[in-house]
């Protein structure tokens, strides 16, 4: 109870060609600069429900904080393994015209890959209905 975890967007972030020029320490650098890493419990309390959730993610979560870097890597590893089994992941197949909601709060989602020569639209959404962590 009251860990910390970092999370960090540097890790998935995706070169673009207005990048083209930079090194990736400079990319990483300016990003930084823009989005600075910041720290989170690692469990929050949902604020509708008041369920405890896990608030970790593979693609930003870097490491826990008070842990060794080395126990970091391992516990996380450890956690990520367990929670994106194949019989506890939901993957949805789209169709054209789909709509999908989601409690951002409560799920670990991401954009699955698609052909190169597909095309994606997309709208998100955000309802703010007051903090993010409850009590």
């Amino acid at each position: 109870v009251g860990r910390q975890a970092e999370h960090d967007i540097r890790w998935t972030y995706k070169v673009k060609d207005s990048d083209l020029g930079e090194s990736i320490t400079e990319i990483f650098a300016r990003i930084g600069k823009s989005f600075p890493a910041v720290r989170h419990p690692t469990i929050m309390s949902h604020p509708v429900t008041g369920k405890a959730a896990l608030y970790l993610s593979p693609g930003y979560t870097v490491r826990l904080c008070s842990f060794t870097e080395e126990d970091s890597r391992d516990t996380l590893d450890r956690i990520f393994k367990h929670v994106i089994q194949p019989q506890k992941v939901f993957a949805y197949r789209w169709e054209p015209h789909d709509l999908l909601i989601w409690d951002n709060r409560s799920v670990i989602h991401c954009a699955t890959s698609i052909p190169d020569d597909a095309d994606r639209l997309m709208y998100r959404i955000g309802v703010n209905d007051g903090p993010f962590f409850g009590g």
